[in-house]
């Protein structure tokens, strides 16, 4: 016996789990596209109409049965009231029998009024029974009547939830279908940039930024290289003023001194003879 259930067990976990896989799939299919979304929002405002008319129609039948209740307890309340004064009537012509019956004279006028009492007692028997039957049915019906009246209360609200949603039910629509929209439309920007990014080519642009590099690093170089010839240039041209100044200063100093040798002698001073000229004089 523990294996023929272990074995119902295990088909019918697969039963379950085949049932939910369908519905997976069945559910996926709502969630293709905008359409699909919409088309799952009509299908499910068709089921909600269905339950709200199934709904209404077994409120209707329980408010007709509920009343059907109110009445037999507002009957029951009514008969109650009518046997207690019934049940005053029989007391009443039980004592009027009684007194008449306590002054009777004669044999036949005692039976009289001793029939009178037996028929008030039974009478006021029979009220007091149908008050007491009346009164517990009118607290069964009542009871009854107030947890039907519950019942259907929550029922109604579950009929004004459905109502509601019914009616809520396009503009949920709407925003669902705009939601996917805007998702999808988003999503599908996202990934064209991401796709530009990975296609665009680069490389000339990549090109194009390693030549100016390689021409500022160039430029740096050769600059430095003009600025060293420069200073060759410039130290050369330094050293031979200074042998130029240094040859002045030098004669300046001569012509001081002889300049100095003419105060104090009155002799003309010395001056270089001119260089003797390889040229003849002319005939």
């Amino acid at each position: 016996m523990r294996l023929f259930n272990a074995i119902g067990r295990f088909f019918s976990n697969i039963l379950t789990k085949l049932g939910l896989r369908a519905e997976a799939a069945a559910d996926a299919q709502f969630t293709k596209d905008a359409t699909s979304k919409a088309m799952a929002f009509d299908l499910y405002g068709e089921d909600l109409e269905k339950d709200f008319t199934a709904l209404a129609d077994a409120i209707t039948q329980a408010e007709i049965a509920v009343q059907t209740k109110r009445d037999a307890r507002d009957s029951s309340k009514t008969s109650k009231k009518d046997a207690e004064k019934a049940l005053t009537g029989a007391l009443s012509a039980y004592e009027v029998a009684q007194a008449s019956f306590t002054a009777a004279r004669t044999d036949e006028d005692r039976a009289h009024w001793q029939a009178q009492m037996d028929e008030a007692q039974k009478d006021g028997t029979q009220f007091q029974a149908d008050i007491t039957r009346l009164a517990a049915q009118f607290v069964e019906l009542k009871a009854e009547v107030e947890g039907h009246e519950e019942k259907l209360e929550e029922l109604m609200g579950q009929l004004e939830e459905i109502q509601k949603e019914m009616a809520n039910l396009p503009a949920e629509k709407a925003q669902a279908i705009a939601d996917h929209i805007a998702n999808s439309k988003l999503l599908e920007a996202y990934e064209r940039a991401m796709g530009m990014r990975k296609t665009a080519n680069r490389r000339p642009i990549d090109a194009v930024k390693e030549d100016n590099k390689a021409m500022a690093t160039k430029t740096k170089v050769v600059g430095k290289i003009a600025g060293v010839d420069a200073d060759k240039k410039r130290a050369k041209y330094v050293s031979q003023g200074e042998k130029e100044e240094a040859g002045t200063d030098f004669q300046k100093m001569l012509a001081a001194r002889a300049a100095q040798r003419t105060q104090s002698t009155g002799d003309a001073p010395v001056t270089e003879k001119p260089a003797a000229s390889d040229e003849r004089p002319k005939i």
